[in-house]
């Protein structure tokens, strides 16, 4: 009875290590494509219109956020659908300004050291960007998975009071 038991366990973990992976991996497919909006609207405001880096590094990861969280919710993360979407989104967006943050803090430091090592001030926010992109989306993985998409939560509604009137209260439980 124990060897099935473990047999059991054993075909389960490895039925959610699979499933995990495939979402990383889709996950991956979706950065890129938010990464590759994000390098062009980049390069495009850099090299078309002269913007300051931080700038145009801000239009740019709103448009990869955009496409991110749209391809995130119906193609990774399938059933988290059945959770309120306003929910999901702002906690998808809180998510992504630290990853902005994070983005940008990193952009900046990584600019100033390829700078120095290519001495051409005109392309050292690519491979900065590269490297920052790179960190950044290991952060937006496990934050999304765990949190913003996270398909063991729920969320309820219960009926509540502030300041003496009735309010809806959203709270997340685990299944």
């Amino acid at each position: 009875m124990r060897d099935i038991m473990s047999t059991w366990h054993r075909d389960r973990a490895e039925i959610e290590w699979r499933r995990e992976a495939r979402r990383f991996f889709r996950f991956g497919m979706v950065g890129i494509s938010a990464t590759l909006v994000d390098f062009a609207v980049l390069s495009g405001l850099k090299y078309f219109f002269g913007w300051p880096t931080l700038l145009a590094n801000l239009v740019s990861y709103s448009c990869g956020m955009l496409d991110s969280y749209l391809l995130n919710r119906h193609w990774v993360y399938p059933e988290a659908r059945a959770q309120r979407s306003h929910v999901q989104l702002f906690r998808f967006i809180f998510i992504n300004l630290v990853g902005l943050a994070l983005n940008m803090a990193l952009l900046l430091a990584l600019e100033v050291v390829f700078n120095a090592l290519l001495n051409n001030a005109s392309y050292s926010y690519i491979p900065a960007k590269i490297g920052a992109t790179g960190l950044v989306f290991l952060w937006n993985f496990f934050a999304n998975r765990f949190w913003a998409f996270n398909p063991n939560a729920r969320t309820t509604i219960k009926p509540g009071k502030l300041k003496g009137k009735e309010v809806e209260v959203y709270e997340q439980t685990a299944a």
